[in-house]
């Protein structure tokens, strides 16, 4: 994941509500969200990365807790037999946290886990892990931190449009439209070539072209989870509902 917003409000029968970009190089192939790993992490759903066997979100529903990986846009690939960071929201999920033992040979990242009542951002620079827990309220997160506004562009610009047009109170039944509303609206006009603080991403990286591959928009808590899902997500007829 490249880019995410959530209203944290552990009172409130939804309390997570999350908003999941996932920007890639265009040309690596990925699966859409299913449960692609049943005998290792069973009950386990997210979009499957081809390449690598990994995910950047994984959600399990029996627990409603949901897992995303961040990492810097068009990296260099990782060295030979450096394990794949797409592995992480997996261990997150099963384990329910990271320690600098499980993340040592992984290059740079940042993780989120949230479950209905409790939110972590944990960092991983390479050479030291730091966890913070997220207070309740409203929160805007990258590879650059979490509500880092003064040191990203795409954070500065997009905090305040997300904020303002949170679906709350969320209603989950009907279509993905009505349940998201406002934030299907910034979404279905993000896209702009180019720019480098778009919603949505369409760049040229050498000779390859990179940009948002999917967005999933999910709620849980105690009342329930709901995950849509979308690759083409400026089309506002393309949202799948995936549980």
């Amino acid at each position: 994941m490249c880019l995410a917003f959530l209203r944290f409000a552990p009172d409130d029968p939804w309390s997570l509500l999350l908003v999941s970009i996932r920007d890639e190089d265009l040309a690596r192939p990925a699966a859409a969200p299913g449960p692609w790993w049943p005998e290792t992490h069973p009950g386990v759903i997210g979009g499957r990365d081809l390449r690598a066997g990994g995910t950047w979100l994984a959600v399990d529903a029996a627990q409603r807790t949901v897992a995303a990986i961040f990492t810097p846009a068009a990296t260099e690939p990782t060295a030979p037999g450096q394990p794949s960071r797409g592995d992480l929201p997996l261990r997150a999920l099963a384990s329910g946290g990271l320690d600098e033992a499980t993340v040592g040979d992984y290059a740079p990242f940042a993780l989120l886990l949230a479950r209905p009542d409790d939110v972590a951002w944990w960092t991983w620079t390479g050479s030291a892990l730091d966890h913070v827990t997220v207070e309740p309220g409203m929160h805007i997160a990258n590879i650059d931190g979490l509500d880092a506004e003064t040191t990203s562009a795409r954070q500065a610009r997009w905090r305040e449009p997300f904020a303002s047009s949170v679906p709350a109170p969320f209603r989950p039944d009907g279509s993905a439209g009505q349940r998201w509303a406002g934030w299907l609206d910034l979404l279905a006009d993000g896209l702009e070539p180019e720019q480098p603080d778009a919603l949505l991403l369409r760049r040229t990286v050498g000779d390859a072209a990179y940009g948002t591959k999917s967005v999933a928009l999910l709620a849980l808590g105690p009342a329930g989870l709901r995950y849509d899902e979308s690759a083409t997500p400026w089309d506002r007829g393309s949202w799948v509902t995936v549980c």
